[in-house]
């Protein structure tokens, strides 16, 4: 039979404290990752039903215009990535 040594309990609790930390740090900032991409998604689509070429608000506005009024090689490069990183959000 094997008796922990104070070492070990030691090194397992820093380890299950340390790890365990960690991970709700990171599930923090993946639910503030995917909350805020939310957001820019809905205003996204909010802009896009209400847009009016001749009322340009802000940014997403912009967008929209670029999106239907833009040259091709404008349209190209405006896609939701241009206000995300995907990445962040999953």
């Amino acid at each position: 039979m094997h008796h922990a040594h104070s070492g070990d309990v030691y090194t397992t609790f820093q380890s299950v404290y340390v790890h365990g930390f960690q991970n709700s740090e990171l599930n923090l900032k993946q639910k503030m990752s995917e909350k805020v991409y939310k957001y820019i998604s809905d205003q996204i689509d909010e802009h896009e039903k209400t847009f009016d070429n001749d009322n340009i608000r802000d940014f997403v506005d912009h967008y929209w215009r670029t999106k239907r009024c833009g040259d091709e090689n404008e349209r190209k490069y405006m896609t939701s990535e241009y206000f995300t990183c995907e990445e962040y959000a999953h």
